[in-house]
């Protein structure tokens, strides 16, 4: 165990047999502790599938990988500059460890949120009654494994129980900068001026959603490099796509996630 975690942190490649490789690209000190995040290549994977192939990994190569938390993507893009290596090895946009969920702008909560989008299957969340009726509000789920996606004929349920359900209260109907919860980072409240404390938000328009929230440096459609961004789209800018908040059509993109390696 002790030669393959030291070579793990050494950037080395471990093949399964679904064909992904983990390989290392930075490490960073967060809260006094040090956090390594690698990429998991290899066939892209959708968000649902993402956690199966984590334990598979994990159970063949003895790792203990997880996908990455909405806590270290925050501090990792807005609180070091070791994003670089990441946008460097063409990671432009992952997925956090966290599903959120919402209504249309307006409409009660019902029983369910369903995600459906043209042909995929469906995505869907099952509401507590202490929640059924509210306006304007998301239900967010944190540390997610395997066992909280349910196949049902295709279609996927989100099977948490309503204790892991985390409420944010005033979810913006329209994209745009807004202060954010700090327990999960989720954008809320009134819309306010760009800053480097605020959030922009990206959300799905005039639909439900229930899928993954993303992070990354997609929403200018750039990939910021060493000494190449433009001045009106620096990465370090307070409209940054680093500090943007991507809670929109998500669950059926594929991904080579970002994993911390613990």
């Amino acid at each position: 165990m002790t030669s393959l975690i030291l070579n793990l942190y050494e950037g080395c490649y471990f093949m399964t047999a679904e064909s992904h490789r983990l390989v290392k690209i930075t490490q960073f000190d967060y809260n006094g502790n040090q956090r390594a995040i690698g990429v998991l290549t290899g066939p892209k994977l959708r968000f649902s599938d993402i956690f199966p192939a984590i334990d598979s990994f994990n159970r063949e190569n003895g790792t203990n990988l997880r996908l990455i938390g909405p806590d270290v993507a925050e501090h990792l893009l807005t609180r070091t500059t070791e994003w670089r290596a990441v946008s460097e090895h063409r990671v432009v946009r992952f997925p956090v460890n966290m599903v959120i969920a919402y209504e249309q702008p307006g409409k009660p909560i019902g029983p369910e949120i369903v995600f459906a989008f043209e042909k995929h299957p469906t995505v869907t969340l099952s509401v507590p009654e202490d929640h059924q009726g509210k306006i304007d509000i998301a239900l967010c789920v944190i540390n997610l494994t395997a066992t909280d996606f349910v196949q049902e004929g295709g279609n996927v349920r989100l099977a948490v129980p309503k204790e892991r359900l985390i409420l944010v209260q005033a979810f913006p109907k329209d994209d745009g900068s807004y202060p954010v919860d700090p327990a999960i980072l989720i954008p809320h409240g009134q819309q306010v001026a760009d800053s480097l404390e605020a959030r922009r938000l990206c959300r799905a328009a005039g639909i439900s959603y229930v899928g993954p929230v993303t992070r990354g440096f997609e929403y200018y459609n750039i990939v910021p490099k060493r000494g190449t961004e433009e001045r009106s789209r620096s990465p370090d800018a307070p409209h940054s796509a680093k500090r943007t908040v991507v809670a929109s059509l998500s669950s059926f993109d594929t991904f080579q996630p970002l994993v911390e390696i613990a």
